[in-house]
């Protein structure tokens, strides 16, 4: 595929070892957030034959679609496109295609992953049934090359577990401070959210950068909307998977003022939002969990790398602040 401009992401410094080892075993890649590994990865394997990566969420698919398409200077949907539920933006000749896990399941069941000769699994530390039984039938009935990778992810544990080969990349990070906000709550709780929400704001308002808010779902981003308008001086706007592939793009557009970004957990690894200097994280989020073989969603407090990747990601333009 077209290289374009050079790049200059810390991914870049494994190129060379990825490319050799990918032709003679499956490679697991851990690389931190914003490394370019979501990027840069499918456009390297792209020079060996058509190449699919299964991301985790829809939101996902559309804008780092977007973003490869824009970095190979091709529209979307020809040589670079996706397929989501109810959406599908690509040709039956599209050299790179994102689509989530549940897609490709269909995909494998009905013979059409023959076509591709890469398949990527990106955000595989997320753990859905959906991606550990892909990886299963990957591994039984698919012949071509595989990658796994992750931002946090046991890299030798699971590339012995597809007996491949752990490639480890570099990120590009700056310090950040953790700070929180005083309370009689001992772990994350939606209780008086909002006005947390508000005392963090005020915090906020004399630091630098854009600031990104972590929230559990739709519902909560709502709220937050009226909040975040109330403190005023800032624009407001959403990220999270019931957007339109032009809302979302919106995003990765610097705006004419400091930017409020209210996001669920996808902002977390699977895209990097641009200009952010702070963080504010409610510690929550949305699961699936199964209880005699059904699911149901729940809100619960965030693991510890989880809190990790948040507050890493107002370390990417210098010092920052969660």
């Amino acid at each position: 595929m077209h290289e374009g401009q050079k790049d200059l992401l810390p991914i870049e410094k494994i190129r060379e070892a990825f490319l050799s080892e990918i032709r003679l075993n499956p490679v697991v890649v851990s690389a931190p957030t914003g490394s370019g590994k979501s990027t840069q990865i499918p456009r390297w394997c792209s020079g060996q034959g058509r190449v699919l990566v299964v991301e985790p969420r829809r939101v996902a698919c559309r804008g780092l679609a977007k973003r490869v398409a824009d970095l190979e200077e091709t529209p979307l949907g020809k040589g670079v496109g996706y397929v989501v539920r109810d959406d599908r933006c690509s040709r039956d000749d599209t050299e790179v295609v994102f689509a989530t896990p549940g897609v490709v399941l269909r995909m494998l069941q009905s013979g059409n992953l023959s076509e591709f000769s890469t398949v990527v699994l990106d955000e595989f530390h997320e753990r859905t049934l959906d991606t550990d039984l892909l990886l299963a039938l990957l591994l039984k009935r698919y012949s071509g090359q595989l990658v796994v990778m992750s931002a946090t992810i046991a890299g030798d544990r699971v590339a012995n577990h597809i007996k491949g080969k752990h490639l480890k990349g570099e990120g590009r990070a700056y310090p950040v401070s953790t700070r929180y906000i005083p309370g009689k709550l001992s772990i994350p709780d939606i209780r008086e959210l909002e006005d947390r929400l508000e005392e963090a704001l005020r915090k906020a308002r004399d630091l630098k950068g854009d600031i990104l808010v972590f929230l559990p779902g739709k519902a909560e981003i709502a709220s937050a909307h009226q909040v975040a308008r109330r403190a005023g001086g800032f624009e407001v706007l959403e990220l999270h998977g019931g957007l339109s592939l032009q809302e979302q793009s919106r995003i990765f557009v610097p705006g004419r003022q400091r930017r409020i970004i209210l996001s669920t957990n996808v902002a977390e690894t699977s895209l990097t939002v641009p200009g952010i200097g702070v963080v504010i994280d409610s510690g929550l989020v949305r699961q699936t969990r199964y209880h005699n073989d059904r699911g149901y969603l729940t809100l619960v407090p965030i693991a510890q790398d989880s809190a990790d990747q948040r507050t890493g990601r107002a370390g990417r333009l210098g010092p920052g602040v969660c």
